[in-house]
């Protein structure tokens, strides 16, 4: 990687909350150094595994002449898995692009919504 200086090990912060602060950094370092969506995707998803559990792990950009979000990378369970175009308002992953918003699930069965 570059020179760029590490994160501070002096911050007030349990030793999780330190260790997914530096993997954050190292992930954002990633984003700004390569520049091959081929190589950097597989390698950010394995890296947010260890801070959030999950069983698949999709990267999703907005098509505007075809009106879907396309899949650009999706990995399931550390495979690689079909990739998928969802139109606008359908299920949740649609909804949320029509409504400009987030959401984050606290359990299986909790979804919260944020507006962007």
């Amino acid at each position: 990687m570059g020179d760029a200086d590490p994160v501070p090990q002096s911050l007030p912060f349990t030793s999780g909350a330190a260790q997914t602060l530096a993997l954050l950094y190292e992930v954002s370092r990633e984003v700004t150094s390569i520049l091959d969506r081929e190589e950097l995707l597989p390698r950010v998803a394995e890296r947010i595994k260890k801070i959030v559990k999950y069983d698949v792990f999709s990267v999703m950009l907005w098509n505007e002449q075809s009106q879907h979000l396309e899949s650009v990378f999706a990995m399931c369970c550390g495979d690689s898995c079909a990739r998928m175009r969802v139109p606008l308002h359908k299920g949740l992953t649609g909804t949320l692009r029509a409504n400009a918003a987030s959401c984050e699930s606290t359990t299986s069965r909790k979804i919260r919504v944020h507006p962007l």
